[in-house]
């Protein structure tokens, strides 16, 4: 199968794969699917054969089948015409049974980002830097609407997504009550009778193209051709910039180094739009990143039924998260958003 991807995507001459060796996965990282480095063992080695690739797979679940198309669909249709760097794809497919495989560049060199410890300020400002310029491209075109499957990436609709919620919010409460104040949790109330106009929010423009999972997890430093390569791609969609700069604050940064530096990376971010002759102000990004961190909140006891929490890190990551999520809710107006 891998020698025929290989033919089919005119690589440069290679020798035959005459076997392969599957390399562990990164454990406890809350990966949907299955996730797995395959070292190629040629016939005869060249220099321009790829040692490695990374190969993604959905699992049996339904939100895996979805996501992971997704991705495939992102691959296909998207990566070729983004100037942003992303993995090279060998093979993107999903079979008539729904399931998706992915075979994507192995990065030997450099490092993936960690959303449990953080980052330097210097490595954020290339994040927010990459951000500006993957959304600057496609800032309020018209040609994002050329694909359907980018309008939403939640299969549920949204009195389903409500429904959900509405039963879900009280044992989410009483688990983690000790992290979430009484005034959050009421306003969170609120904000899920009102989700359908939280979700129309989502989608006011300007609008452009996000990655829609922008943490440190997803976060490649270091590689020789760019100093930051974003890659699962499964959560893109078409959005504010906005989704992406609230989803690193909130999940990412530790909170005392984002209260410290915020401003300096949220100006980076405005600074490297007006390059594209975008002009977008503080207090208005803003408003939109208090919206999106609403949001998050309110449906976070969704992302807890897709963690495996039988991981030490993946608790611990879910706390700090949690935690970074509520100091964003102390720091910015989110009852005004309703």
């Amino acid at each position: 199968w891998i020698n025929a991807v290989f033919q089919q995507d005119r690589l440069p001459q290679i020798d035959e794969v005459v076997s392969i060796e599957l390399q562990s996965k990164r454990d406890g990282y809350g990966l949907v699917g299955i996730l797995s480095g395959v070292k190629l063992n040629y016939r005869k080695s060249t220099s321009d054969a790829p040692q490695y690739l990374m190969a993604k797979f959905s699992s049996d679940s339904e939100i895996s089948q979805f996501s992971s198309k997704r991705e495939v669909l992102f691959y296909r249709d998207v990566a070729p015409q983004l100037k942003l760097r992303t993995p090279i794809c060998y093979f993107a497919g999903t079979s008539q049974t729904d399931r998706s495989a992915l075979l994507l560049e192995y990065f030997s060199e450099g490092s993936c980002g960690d959303s449990l410890n953080g980052c330097t300020l210097e490595q954020a400002e290339l994040v927010f830097i990459s951000a500006a310029e993957l959304h600057g491209q496609w800032w309020d075109s018209p040609a994002l609407q050329q694909w359907d499957w980018l309008g939403s990436r939640n299969k549920a609709s949204v009195n389903e997504l409500q429904a959900v919620l509405r039963k879900s919010w009280p044992g989410f409460r009483e688990e983690y009550g000790s992290m979430i104040p009484d005034w959050a949790s009421k306003i969170a109330v609120k904000g899920i009778d009102r989700v359908s106009e939280l979700i129309s929010k989502r989608a006011e423009g300007p609008i452009t193209l996000v990655h829609g999972d922008m943490q440190l997890d997803n976060v490649w430093f270091g590689h020789r051709d760019v100093p930051v390569i974003l890659f699962d791609w499964a959560g893109t969609m078409r959005a504010h910039g906005a989704e992406d700069i609230a989803h690193f604050l909130s999940d990412s940064y530790p909170v005392d180094q984002r209260r410290e530096t915020e401003d300096r990376l949220l100006n980076t971010y405005i600074e490297k739009l007006r390059s594209f002759g975008i002009v977008l102000p503080l207090p208005v990004l803003r408003e939109h990143i208090a919206a999106r961190i609403l949001l998050t909140l309110i449906t976070t006891p969704l992302s807890v039924a897709n963690r495996d929490f039988s991981k030490e890190r993946t608790k611990i990551q879910f706390h700090s998260s949690l935690e970074r999520c509520m100091a964003m809710w102390e720091d910015y107006p989110v009852g005004d958003v309703l």
